[in-house]
């Protein structure tokens, strides 16, 4: 979809990931494929929702979410536990 805008921020060694997902359109909610993103989390511990205003909203069978009007979210990973 390209009014969705995602990237990935790592620590040098990849034990810390972040996703940042924003939705650039500032009228309408956008699908994010979600399953898209999936292998950014492969050998992941521990995911959690950092998100500003409100956590990501994936459909009950986790292939897409819905990204509200300039709708930004932000997952946390990291590869073993604290």
């Amino acid at each position: 979809n390209p009014q969705v805008f995602a990237f990935v921020k790592s620590t040098r060694d990849r034990a810390e990931k972040a996703l940042i997902v924003l939705n650039k359109d500032r009228s309408h909610a956008q699908e994010c494929h979600v399953t898209a993103l999936g292998g950014v989390f492969s050998g992941i511990h521990h995911i959690e929702d950092l998100s500003p205003e409100e956590r990501l909203q994936p459909a009950p069978d986790w292939r897409t979410a819905r990204l509200k009007p300039s709708g930004v979210h932000v997952l946390y990973a990291r590869t073993s536990p604290r």
